[in-house]
């Protein structure tokens, strides 16, 4: 009987907590006209620094869903406090709330939404790995003996140590602080590989080297994973707001003029041309949104 009553006390706790939290980052946002959002700098095509501004297709919405929050709160002119991160520190950025929201490259996966709320996917990649094709390391089962560079934090981390474990633990794995470090890390080292989101390698192998000098894995260690933007658990609010703007560029076919701005022509400063056309995955989901509101 005790017990119960604890988890009932504790579930009454973790309800009024969130609930508090939430009318507190609405009335801080209404109260400063300020909105923090954080970002990680080299997750090109998804954001990036360009002339000491934060650029990419995860920023681009993250513009549009603080314009619509601003309409919704009736703010005038409601600033973005741009922070910059890394993959290790952005969950405690968004949990302590020094963030109100995470536009980048953010996986979205089961462990993940247990303590953070995600938006409607906006991209979709599974994870891989590249490798310099002089050394033919084309099938996992190829890297024992050799070192694997992974992004600390990032969502490639536990299917790099499960890969281990299947093959007995006979790679040597290394832990990068960015993609850009970790892809040149591998670079630096023949007999390596770096993993990642497939899209991310593929726009590294674009943007820093000489064609055919690379290859990106056939094989996948991931399914493929939706990408989405991020708040805190509680944050229902902001949860809200960035899926019905998200909703909105689905439907008025603005979003597709995003993704062809950074994944269908040529993206500075380089002016890489990436050429990833939008996956089923996307298409489905951006037909589901458009069918659910026609028929309102």
């Amino acid at each position: 009987m005790l017990m119960k009553c604890s988890h009932v006390v504790i579930a009454i706790f973790l309800f009024f907590s969130h609930g508090v939290e939430a009318k507190d980052i609405i009335e801080n946002i209404r109260e400063t006209h300020t909105i923090n959002i954080s970002y990680i700098d080299d997750q090109y095509p998804f954001s990036y620094t360009l002339m000491e501004k934060p650029v990419g297709m995860a920023i681009d919405l993250c513009r549009k869903v603080a314009s619509h929050i601003a309409n919704d709160l009736d703010i005038k002119t409601l600033n973005i406090k741009w922070i910059k991160t890394n993959p290790a520190a952005r969950f405690q950025m968004v949990l302590n709330h020094k963030s109100d929201i995470e536009c980048s490259n953010l996986t979205d996966t089961p462990t993940r939404r247990a303590r953070l709320l995600f938006s409607e996917p906006f991209f979709y990649s599974s994870t891989a790995y590249i490798y310099h094709k002089k050394a033919h390391l084309e099938k996992k089962e190829l890297l024992s003996g050799h070192t694997v560079f992974v992004t600390s934090g990032g969502v490639a981390m536990p299917e790099v140590t499960l890969l281990n474990a299947e093959l007995h633990y006979s790679f040597f794995i290394h832990l990068s602080q960015s993609s850009v470090s970790g892809f040149h890390n591998m670079e630096n080292n023949d007999n390596s590989v770096f993993v990642g989101d497939d899209i991310l390698l593929y726009s590294l192998m674009s943007k820093y080297s000489t064609a055919g000098e690379y290859e990106i894995s056939s094989d996948r260690l991931s399914e493929v994973q939706p990408f989405a933007l991020v708040s805190a658990k509680g944050s229902i609010y902001l949860q809200e707001k960035t899926n019905e703007t998200l909703h909105d560029l689905f439907d008025s076919g603005e979003f597709e003029k995003i993704y062809k701005k950074w994944f269908l022509t040529p993206i500075p400063p380089e002016n890489v041309l990436l050429n990833v056309p939008l996956s089923t995955h996307l298409r489905n989901d951006i037909a589901r949104v458009q069918h659910i509101r026609r028929r309102k």
